[in-house]
């Protein structure tokens, strides 16, 4: 066989293969955790890295260690309009 055909063979094996195999770490959340349902409805993630997940019991903000939960409350004019989350949409500036 030619020998550039083998070189190219090699460093394309080579080059496809990655370095390092990346792990990842999946970590199954429900309300046992803290999360107010574990029926979820709508999931993203902000600029700042919080994953925001909504649920019909309320927003829930989740720093990667513990849940802050951001319910309705008809006394408090500065809740949440609705307890129930829908969808979820951070816009270009990062604003959820």
């Amino acid at each position: 066989m030619d020998r550039g055909f083998i070189a190219i063979v090699l460093l394309v094996g080579i080059l496809s293969t990655p370095a390092q195999a990346q792990r990842l770490r999946f970590t199954h959340l429900t309300s046992d955790d803290g999360l107010s349902r574990s029926w979820v409805t709508a999931i993203t993630q902000d600029s700042l890295g919080f994953l925001w997940i909504g649920t019909a019991g309320g927003l829930n903000r989740y720093d990667g260690y513990r849940f802050t939960l951001y319910e309705h409350d008809p006394r408090d004019s500065t809740s949440i309009a609705n307890s129930y989350i829908r969808c979820l949409y951070v816009d270009r500036h990062g604003t959820l």
